[in-house]
């Protein structure tokens, strides 16, 4: 009950059978203790952003660490709901909270979860089958993409927000202490394109402790 899920955005594309597989990825997690190797970390963090203490106590760098400091749950195995259906991920989580798998929906369920308000616009919402009664629902989201068309593959750094990652100690204060400032002209430019039916796929080498922030800033751009 304690524990977190962060499902990565994700498209599905249907098969010659006409089924729609989709790939399910993110990560298990749950609050954890800053112990001596993560107290060690963050002193060579700051030495290394030349970070001054009023700095670390931010509550941006505090936010911005939270996953870093959250304790992964390495044997877990997710089970995802599509509409009424349960679907047992085939993997579970890694020693670094990390899972993989996939579902597969028939174009009826589709047709079905579109008239119930669980997908629209071409995406599809999914979420954790818990066996616990809590008030947050841990969703994920599934781009449906036709056969044909047009993807945007893009990066994230210095492409739509500035990182400066030749320069470690800039790269590092971007990310921990500074707010994200987008590359301007780039959310105007992804915008034309998909108004001409362009899907947009965003990667990034951070890790998986930035998701959160980097999500926020690519939810105001044209798509996940």
């Amino acid at each position: 009950s304690q524990e977190t899920v962060v499902f990565y955005p994700t498209f599905g594309v249907r098969q010659a059978d006409g089924l729609w597989r989709i790939p399910i990825s993110g990560t298990v997690h749950e609050p954890g203790n800053v112990g001596l190797t993560k107290r060690l970390l963050l002193r060579l963090l700051q030495r290394v952003m030349r970070a001054e203490p009023w700095e670390l106590q931010s509550a941006l760098f505090q936010e911005r660490i939270q996953g870093f400091v959250a304790a992964t749950e390495p044997g877990k195995r997710v089970a995802v709901q599509v509409g009424e259906r349960v679907q047992s991920l085939q993997k579970k989580s890694t020693r670094m909270g990390y899972f993989t798998g996939f579902v597969r929906v028939s174009a009826a369920e589709i047709r079905d979860l579109e008239l119930s308000g669980a997908g629209s616009d071409g995406w599809l919402n999914f979420r954790v089958a818990s066996p616990h009664d809590r008030h947050q629902q841990f969703i994920g989201r599934a781009q449906l993409l036709s056969s044909t068309g047009i993807s945007v593959i893009s990066d994230i750094d210095d492409t739509i927000k500035h990182t400066e990652v030749t320069c470690r100690m800039s790269l590092l204060r971007n990310t921990f202490l500074r707010e994200f400032l987008p590359i301007s002209g780039m959310a105007d430019l992804y915008q034309t394109w998909a108004a001409r039916g362009a899907a947009f796929h965003y990667v990034s080498s951070s890790p998986w402790q930035l998701y959160a922030p980097l999500a926020e800033l690519c939810a105001s751009g044209p798509g996940d």
